[in-house]
């Protein structure tokens, strides 16, 4: 497994910029990283950015003066505006790109399949507007965060965007203001051969909006439901756990750390 961070690129001409940013997997703490569990107590998530990504690319000229889009649906608008991706139009109305140009994404990997594919081509959208000025990865994870949350209203959490624009294998502290701090954690061979060989992923064919699950806990940590936060707690808890055996290098304990933590998410939503 190759740790990976966003970077950006010229291709073709100077004219035109890519970007990709990376997925991500997360070992423990997913949940806490919500604003209304870690502005009760804090949030913490571990995890890593991985070797399979979002790319963007975008090109400063359309031949007619509008949008062209290519993604999965295909889109030519005459504004932004008019952009049935959201995240894009959001993206894009934030750098004041309004018209004029082509933009299309390419993925490693299908859309809702749990590895944060929206936080990855959100944070490479941004990566590719700032050019030529260079990166603040972590403003790039922050405003991308905002875009979700903010423009678009959906109840997501700060790790998606943080794994993806900074990189690493990380431990994501959370304080209660939303302040970040991305810990960067060793990795050792032993770890490193632990995660290629002993943690799997498969394509089941099966797609979801991760929002659609999150609004659920969401809901149920603003309106106070104690069996809701009592989960999370109990989530908050076992990320220190996590943290804790791979400092130590306990690589057997994070298979069954793996296996409270999903336990724990079913009580959640």
């Amino acid at each position: 497994m190759k740790y990976q961070s966003v970077d950006q690129s010229h291709a073709l001409t100077s004219a035109m910029v890519i970007a990709r940013s990376p997925l991500r997997v997360s070992l423990a703490g997913g949940g806490t990283d919500l604003p209304s569990y870690y502005q009760r107590n804090g949030g913490l998530v571990v995890g890593a950015a991985i070797d399979r990504h979002v790319a963007v690319a975008l090109y400063p000229r359309s031949f007619d003066g509008g949008v062209r889009a290519a993604w999965e649906v295909p889109e030519q608008v005459g504004h932004t505006s008019l952009l049935l991706n959201g995240f894009a139009r959001a993206a894009l109305e934030r750098r004041g790109r309004t018209h004029g140009f082509e933009i299309a994404s390419f993925a490693d990997i299908p859309s809702g399949t749990g590895l944060a594919g929206s936080g990855a081509f959100t944070v490479a959208t941004l990566a590719a507007l700032t050019y030529p000025n260079s990166l603040d990865a972590m403003k790039l994870a922050e405003e991308a965060f905002a875009i979700e949350t903010q423009d678009l209203r959906r109840p997501v959490g700060k790790q998606d965007p943080y794994f993806s624009a900074v990189g690493g294998f990380r431990s994501l502290h959370i304080s209660v203001d939303g302040q970040v701090d991305a810990e960067q954690l060793f990795v050792s061979e032993e770890l490193r051969a632990y995660f290629d060989d002993r943690l799997l992923l498969f394509y089941t064919g099966v797609q979801r909006d991760a929002g659609a699950a999150l609004s659920v806990q969401d809901s149920k940590t603003s309106g106070g439901d104690t069996a809701a936060i009592s989960s999370l707690e109990r989530i908050h808890s076992l990320a220190e756990r996590m943290l804790q055996s791979v400092a130590a290098g306990r690589l057997d304990d994070v298979g069954p750390l793996l296996d409270e933590h999903w336990r724990y998410k079913k009580q959640v939503s």
